[in-house]
């Protein structure tokens, strides 16, 4: 199973990430890149199906960021 979604706030992924990493799996930006709390877009998935989506998401990464805003 995979799980991406984009234009969220950390505190709807933190948790989630959590999750999926202590279970094993990874959960990244669309880059692949660690800080997805920051850039306000995820992908999580197992470790095979984490490499297939970042090279599928990455073209579409660039979520502003959101840790500036009032909410």
């Amino acid at each position: 199973m995979v799980f991406f979604e984009q234009g969220i706030y950390p505190w709807d992924m933190a948790a989630g990430g959590l999750l999926i990493t202590e279970a094993g799996g990874l959960a990244g930006n669309y880059t692949g890149e660690p800080d997805f709390l920051e850039r306000g877009e995820i992908v999580a998935a197992n470790p095979k199906l984490y490499a297939q989506m970042v090279t599928v998401l990455k073209p579409h990464s660039g979520a502003p960021h959101k840790t500036n805003q009032n909410v």
